[in-house]
């Protein structure tokens, strides 16, 4: 009996065993398949962090090439700006010449015809036929040029 509860006794230690081993074992699996995973996400964070510096880099190198695009634009504008006004105040220049030119023209004219009828006025000292040919010359001029004449009654009489 003791050697039937001796091997009972020994059939139920080596069964304890065996489930003992079998639950190691198991263990076991499932520490290495825990590892193993451990190990992939290891690689996978390791992999991210990698891409995540990547990311970082091309985002500043797209941040410094905006940067750059956006200082280039505004040289541009402003060089842009600057022409115009340049260009504002050279036509306004031109124009103010112009009318100034055109002003002194005018005026050089208007004393040119006065001074014209002063010299061969009919009734002046000398009366004579050229005179009249002459101040009907300038008044024609004048007329032609668009200049305002001075009116003038130019029936002269001519029996002197």
């Amino acid at each position: 009996m003791v050697k039937v509860a001796g091997d009972a006794f020994r059939a139920l230690l080596d069964q304890r065993q065996q489930i003992i081993l079998s639950i190691l074992q198991e263990a076991d699996a499932k520490a290495d398949a825990i590892k193993k995973q451990l190990g992939e996400a290891s690689k996978s964070l390791e992999v991210a962090r990698l891409r995540a510096k990547e990311i970082c880099v091309q985002a500043d190198a797209s941040i410094e090439q905006e940067n750059e695009i956006i200082k280039q634009q505004l040289k541009d504008d402003l060089i842009r700006v600057e022409s115009t006004g340049r260009i504002a105040i050279k036509l306004k220049r031109q124009q103010t010449v112009k009318a100034i030119a055109q002003q002194v023209a005018d005026l050089a004219l208007a004393t040119s015809e006065k001074t014209l009828l002063t010299m061969f006025d009919p009734y002046g000292p000398t009366r004579s036929n050229p005179k009249e040919l002459n101040e009907l010359h300038v008044s024609e001029t004048f007329g032609q040029l668009k200049i305002p004449s001075v009116k003038r009654d130019l029936s002269i009489d001519c029996k002197n």
